[in-house]
Formats: C-alpha cells, sequence, structure tokens
C-alpha cells in the first residue's frame, strides 16, 4: 500500500517488481535527453511524499537519458529534506563512466544516507551472470534480510568464475572494448534507421549503452508494431510496457546488445519496412472511412 514514485518510461521489471509487492506506483515525468525533473519530484512530494523514489540516473532505461550533475545533487537533497529513500538502479552506468563522460552515481552525492545503491554485473559481462551488489547504508540490516528470505545465496560458481575474472582479467579494458564495440553498433544502427524508417520517427538522443528508444510517426501503434515483428522472429519491446497507466503506445524500445553484423542490419531494415506497410494500412483504412483505432487497442495497463 505504500506510494512508490518511478520515472516515466521506466523499466518494466521495476513495475512488475513493485505490483508484485502491492506498492502504489506514481509515475514522474522523465525527459529522454535530462532524466527525471527535480521539480516534478519536488512538488509531488510538497503534496503527498512517497516512501521511495526509483530511478536511473545514468544510461536510463528505456531512453539513455542521464541526468547533469547539478540536477543529481538537487534531487539528493530534496529527497534528504522530505525523508524520501531512493533506490538507485545504476546496472548501465558504467558504460557512460568508461566512456569518460564525467558521471556520477546519486550515492556519490549522498551525505545522509538517503540512497540505497544498486548494480549488476549482468549489463556489463554477461546477460547470463546474475550476480550484483546493494550499499544500503542504514537500510543494509533490512536489506540484508529481505535477500536471505527471498534467497538464500546467489550460485557460488558464478561468484566464484567473476571473482577469478576480476583478478586475472583486466575489467577496464573489457569495458572499453564494450564501449567501442556497442558505440560502434550504435552508430551503424542510427545511421540504417535514418535510412530506412520512415520520416518522423524519432530517436531519444542518449548516447551510451546499448538500448535505443523510439517513437513512430503519425501515432502509428508500438504493440501492433510489436506482434507484427515478432511474427517475423524480432524482438522489440512495446512502448506501453514501460509505462504503470499504459502510456508510450506510439513507441518501441530496440536492443543492440551485439556487435554489428548482417543480421542486425537485415532486422533494422525489416522493421523499417514494416513501418512503412503499416502507415500505408492506416492511411488507407483512414481513406475508406474506417480508421485504424481498433487496429491499434493493445492490452489494459497493468497499473
Amino acid at each position: 500500500g505504500d506510494l512508490v514514485a518511478l520515472e516515466s518510461p521506466t523499466y518494466y521489471g521495476l513495475l512488475m517488481t513493485a505490483a508484485s509487492c502491492g506498492l502504489r506506483i506514481r509515475e514522474l515525468p522523465t525527459d529522454p535527453t535530462e532524466g527525471l525533473d527535480p521539480n516534478a519530484f519536488a512538488a509531488m512530494c510538497a503534496s503527498a511524499p512517497p516512501r521511495a523514489l526509483v530511478l536511473s540516473a545514468n544510461v536510463q532505461n528505456p531512453t539513455g537519458a542521464c541526468m547533469r550533475e547539478s540536477r543529481k545533487r538537487e534531487l539528493v537533497a530534496l529527497a534528504a529534506r522530505y525523508g524520501v529513500t531512493i533506490i538507485e538502479d545504476d546496472v548501465f552506468g558504467e558504460y557512460a563512466r568508461h566512456a569518460g563522460a564525467g558521471l556520477r552515481a546519486l550515492k556519490a552525492h549522498d551525505q545522509t544516507g538517503t540512497v540505497i545503491y544498486c548494480s549488476s554485473f549482468s549489463k556489463v559481462l554477461a546477460p547470463g551472470l546474475r550476480v550484483g551488489w546493494i550499499i544500503a547504508g542504514p537500510h543494509h540490516d533490512a536489506v540484508l534480510r529481505d535477500r536471505i528470505a527471498q534467497s538464500w545465496g546467489a550460485p557460488l560458481l558464478n561468484q566464484k568464475a567473476l571473482a577469478l575474472s576480476l583478478r586475472e582479467a583486466s575489467y577496464e579494458q573489457h569495458m572499453r572494448r564494450m564501449v567501442h564495440t556497442l558505440g560502434d553498433t550504435r552508430a551503424r544502427a542510427l545511421d540504417l534507421i535514418a535510412r530506412r524508417f520512415p520520416a518522423g520517427t524519432r530517436i531519444a538522443p542518449g548516447v551510451h549503452g546499448f538500448l535505443l528508444w523510439l517513437q513512430l510517426p503519425d501515432a502509428l501503434d508500438g504493440y501492433a508494431f510489436y506482434q507484427r515483428a515478432m511474427a517475423r522472429d524480432i524482438v522489440v519491446m512495446p512502448g506501453f510496457a514501460f509505462s504503470a497507466t499504459g502510456g508510450f503506445r506510439d513507441c518501441i524500445r530496440l536492443s543492440l546488445g551485439h556487435p554489428w553484423s548482417s543480421a542486425m542490419a537485415d532486422a533494422l531494415a525489416a522493421l523499417g519496412d514494416l513501418a512503412d506497410r503499416m502507415l500505408a494500412e492506416n492511411a488507407r483504412l483512414t481513406a475508406s472511412g474506417h480508421g485504424a483505432a481498433d487496429a491499434r487497442k493493445g492490452p489494459a495497463p497493468s497499473a
């Protein structure tokens, strides 16, 4: 029953977790360049402070937004003033830091134990390596009790393999290689999207990591797009999944976490052709007087 503030859009896994815990969700507007707006958080706190604010200040999922340091300091100060705990999800932040962006975690601005910091190796070493960490500060004992109650421990073999890798290999060199490889993939993907997707397609301007957040033109429905892409064995995520209220229905998220390949190029080209085809179909329906509203009905929001 507690009230929790989340970014909008936000990672759908956080929405699922909040729902499973019986929490009430309040969405806060998140700019695709600047990230969460501290003014919106301040206005919320002035009327109904949440128990917690969950966000990614660096390389936000799905937009890739990175907050300025001044905004981070302001947000942490506001949370401390109103007694709101911030849960910082920083699983993609390493990409920005190792690209030389000079971005600090929210936790670096925390002087009062306001921020619980969470990160993981699953997004930078291997997706199946489910080993992460939490810096909980004054909440340490409570977090540890919950961790033990949910699971008696992470797989020991994974932890030992990770420890060996960190001792014997160069994590810094690995991250530099990842940043270079994914940067090349992103640049090639953006060039192909510019050439093959219909005019009016908008792309969030994030430059780090491997996620792209797209707004389709002419309110083209992201859920219908997702269904038809799946029929071609191409996976995208529809925008409504990133909102507790079912917003962003004309958006999709692309995941490009691999080196550039002909298969990826073919898939992106096929998605561009699909968008063109759906726009043409909608235009024909509109011209015939039927409209395309029924075709755009996705599942009801799960808030």
